[in-house]
């Protein structure tokens, strides 16, 4: 963790009489791992948040790295099975709804993340919309 950021955790009691209950992710662990390990306030926790923004990178990250991986591995069928850019930005797109309209409600978030994966490996032959939301297009 950053100098500054250790320095405003330890002096939010002196000057502000109230300790910092949450700490805003940025993909840095260790920094986490050291304001846990440092316990800035004991008998009090301090969780770790990630950013909407920062959850749908990793992902959409993840995906890219996914398909520069497979770049060159073909299907039993003899197709290249690359996702395509634009369908990497829609699931990425739709992930962060299914996590912004659905903050405070864990399970609800849950079941949209859910929806869009069954969404998305559904075919024609081969339904799963059972968890989509009734009357929304997804995709």
């Amino acid at each position: 963790m950053s100098t500054p950021a250790i320095i405003m955790f330890q002096r939010s009691l002196a000057l502000h009489k109230f300790p910092y209950t949450e700490m805003l992710g940025d993909g840095d662990e260790k920094a986490y791992a050291k304001l846990l390990k440092d316990n800035q306030y004991p008998g009090h926790e301090t969780n770790k948040v990630e950013c909407v923004s920062r959850v749908t990178k990793m992902m959409g990250t993840a995906l890219w790295n996914l398909v520069e991986k497979r770049k060159a591995q073909k299907l039993p069928s003899g197709e290249s099975g690359k996702l395509k850019d634009e369908y990497i930005k829609s699931l990425t797109n739709y992930h962060g709804r299914a996590i912004k309209d659905n903050a405070g409600d864990l399970t609800s978030m849950e079941n949209a993340v859910w929806a869009l994966f069954f969404h998305t490996i559904s075919s024609d032959v081969d339904l799963h919309h059972s968890r989509c939301p009734p009357g929304e297009v997804i995709l």
